[in-house]
């Protein structure tokens, strides 16, 4: 199962907060798709289920914003 995620983050989002953002959901294991700097997917154990998918791809997604603060 995978996941993909793609987002723009606010053009006042300063280099150092998205690094941190980025650096966030690369630990996550979340890996950015090549020359597509706003898109991520995710591979998960095909014994998960969507309903989960989603709920932690939102956990993540929240998780990583929070450093935006």
């Amino acid at each position: 199962m995978h996941a993909m995620l793609s987002l723009d983050l606010e053009n006042g989002t300063s280099s150092e907060k998205r690094e941190k953002f980025n650096e966030y959901l690369k630990n996550e294991k979340w890996v950015k798709l090549p020359k597509i700097t706003t898109t991520w997917t995710a591979s998960f154990k095909e014994d998960i289920n969507e309903f989960d998918i989603i709920n932690i791809t939102k956990s993540d997604v929240i998780a990583a914003a929070k450093l935006l603060e």
